[in-house]
């Protein structure tokens, strides 16, 4: 059969054509695939911009930890956005932190920001820090005119006015503002900074509280509102605005390490711990962490505790005069007197400069054209506090004049606690409890003469061995020269404390005073008494034990030191500055003057000068040897170990309860 190859295709057979009906869907289909895959990628800038104004919603109302954890998130979305870097930037202008204000603004520039909005920020953050490139106010009337927000156009000039050291030019940029916008929670804020700067601690409350009450989040006037109060000792007010701050805004790290130290300053070191240590584990700790931790240890009488945190500190930049004393007093503590001392002299520049920057202010009050005092304040300013590296080694300090050496190692290793004239009232003094010794008026605790006057080699003793239960450390490295030198100088200023004395006696009797009487009158009062023998004391055994029992049950002593020994008195004790003082517990407390026989005997014979701890002249040896035996059978080791602040409450809570006994009455 013969095919026509006319009748017959070259081409394969084809499938049959596609239904009219499926094409509409898959044109559909593909609509929303592509719709799907538009949403997706322009979402998270969408998210990213929502986070952004939200952001710019709370700058506006002074929520400015808010702010930056939506900021936080906005670059979690947009990475590289040149806006959210410039929100950046206003946070931290507006909080002060100009470092963290350069980089953002870096951060602006690098992700493509609008020029013209990375200047006015820029404008905006010299007038903060008071770089005033044409006069303060021109540049104030340009920001203004280019659409500054007032709150940040005026703010920045009266803060950079106020850096300047013009406190009449920025009142009356202040004034202006306030008549445009007199009730905006900005200018009250900013009323409130004016009036803190100014020392008006009473009108500065009144805006600060007046801010709050028209913008209750409001975190730099809660915040300066808790400083306030804070400086004037009022921690149960200032603690419960800092508790409802973090509430508020619990990413702010800066109020948590407020509230740490507002519960430090309370004695609630527990619940201060706890709030720092959190913060310690993270990967980038803020600055001034290991500080206020430091300061937590010392106040709670952990002295190693806190010297290792001082020393690990990373303090960029200046300190509080509180740290900086803290630190000071706890390497005076510690035996490092070298670092002491130059945080001590850091202090006292910075405390110069405060009290003349004080007085210029006062100087510019009364006369507001004072150019001499303007230039002066400027350059105040300017320089900025000293810084004191509390954490760097300190360089060994040179060995003095031979003529100076006493009082060199007085000043070095005595003046911290006692005072540079031996009045008791060195830097650390306020730590420390008991008090350290006042050498000018008041009466040594150990001594071995009969008139209660030491002689050196008490000194000397007390030098060596510390007074054990208390914060006065054994110098046993002291050389014998050392340890005589050092006696003979506390010596000196137990002479002229008396003469002192003595001369004010005469000048309030409106006699003559005669130099050569004073120092005649010093000397005699002075002068060691006669040395009171110790017997030979011989092993105890049960006979001794049981009569020096009687001595202690039939002479009183159970009043003070308990039945048992263990006190604590059933009445307030008081030393004879009328401070508060406790009974040794005669089982777990060490003796302050050591445990030697030698040492407890004098404290049954002579007492304790200056205590209730009386003396017994009038008891034979033998008596005395009993109820040494006896307290010392009560002993128990170890010893416990008491800080200055567990030792001040157990002080201070008898008389507290005597109190409140007497005020309820019968």
């Amino acid at each position: 059969m013969e095919t026509n190859p006319q009748n017959m295709s070259s081409q394969p057979p084809s499938a049959d054509p596609e239904p009219p009906s499926r094409r509409p869907r898959l044109r559909a289909w593909l609509a929303i695939v592509l719709i799907i895959a538009g949403v997706l990628i322009g979402l998270p800038r969408l998210l990213a911009w929502r986070a952004r104004e939200t952001a710019r919603c709370q700058i506006g109302i002074g929520a400015l930890s808010p702010a930056q954890e939506w900021l936080a998130w906005s670059k979690r979305f947009a990475p590289h956005n040149g806006t959210t870097s410039l929100l950046e930037a206003t946070c931290f202008r507006r909080l002060g932190e100009e470092q963290h204000w350069n980089q953002a603004l870096q951060s602006a520039r690098e992700f493509g920001a609008d020029a013209w909005q990375i200047d006015q920020e820029r404008r905006l953050g010299d007038l903060r820090w008071g770089r005033f490139q044409a006069s303060p106010e021109a540049e104030l009337s340009a920001l203004l005119t280019e659409g500054a927000a007032p709150e940040d156009a005026a703010s920045s000039v009266v803060f950079g006015l106020l850096t300047q050291g013009q406190p009449a030019r920025a009142r009356e940029a202040l004034d202006v503002w306030a008549s445009d916008l007199p009730d905006d929670a900005h200018v009250q804020f900013m009323y409130g900074i004016f009036y803190r700067w100014a020392g008006d601690f009473a009108q500065a409350e009144s805006y600060y509280r007046g801010t709050l009450a028209r913008q209750p989040r409001y975190e730099l006037a809660r915040a300066g509102l808790i400083e306030l109060l804070e400086g004037q000792n009022r921690l149960r007010e200032a603690l419960e605005l800092n508790r409802e701050l973090v509430a508020m805004a619990p990413t702010n790290t800066s109020a948590k390490i407020t509230l740490a130290r507002l519960l430090r300053k309370s004695a609630q070191f527990s619940e201060a711990r706890a709030i720092i240590a959190p913060l310690l584990s993270a990967p980038e700790p803020p600055a001034g962490l290991a500080i206020e931790m430091a300061q937590i240890e010392f106040e709670s009488g952990n002295q190693e505790e806190a010297a290792a945190w001082f020393r690990r500190a990373d303090t960029g930049g200046p300190l509080p005069e509180e740290a900086l004393r803290a630190a000071g007093n706890c390497f005076s503590l510690q035996g490092d007197f070298n670092r002491a001392d130059a945080i001590f002299q850091a202090i006292d520049f910075t405390r110069d400069r405060s009290l003349r920057f004080n007085d210029l202010q006062l100087q510019l009050a009364v006369n507001p054209g004072n150019q001499a005092a303007i230039h002066e304040l400027q350059q105040l300013a300017t320089t900025g506090p000293v810084s004191a590296d509390i954490g760097a080694a300190a360089p060994p300090t040179p060995d003095p004049a031979p003529a100076s050496r006493a009082s060199q190692l007085y000043s070095l290793h005595c003046s911290a606690c006692h005072g540079t004239n031996g009045d008791g009232k060195g830097h650390a003094a306020r730590h420390l409890f008991p008090a350290p010794r006042d050498f000018r008026t008041e009466r040594f605790r150990l001594a071995s003469t009969a008139n209660g006057v030491p002689a050196l080699e008490d000194l000397e003793r007390v030098t060596r061995q510390g007074m054990p239960g208390t914060t006065m450390l054994a110098f046993e490295d002291f050389t014998d020269e050392e340890q005589r030198l050092l006696a003979g100088e506390v010596m000196r200023l137990v002479k002229e404390g008396v003469r002192e004395e003595y001369a004010q006696a005469l000048r309030q009797a409106g006699e003559e005073i005669d130099e050569q009487d004073l120092r005649e009158a010093a000397q005699l009062a002075t002068t060691p008494g006669e040395l009171i023998p110790v017997p030979p004391i011989g092993p105890a055994d049960p006979e001794a034990i049981s009569a020096g029992k009687n001595h202690y049950l039939e002479w009183g002593c159970t009043k003070c030191h308990g039945d048992d020994g263990t006190g604590p008195s059933d009445e307030p004790l008081y030393d004879d500055q009328g401070r508060p003082t406790v009974a040794r517990d005669l089982v777990h407390d060490p003796m302050r003057g050591g445990p030697e026989d030698a040492s407890l005997y004098l404290r049954l014979r002579l007492g304790m000068p200056g205590t209730p701890h009386p003396a017994c002249p009038n008891v034979s040896e033998q008596q005395l040897i009993e109820l040494l035996h006896y307290c010392r059978s009560l002993a128990r080791e170890p010893k416990r170990v008491l800080t200055s602040h567990e030792q001040r409450l157990a002080a201070t809570i008898r008389p507290q309860e005597a109190a409140d006994s007497v005020a309820k009455g019968p």
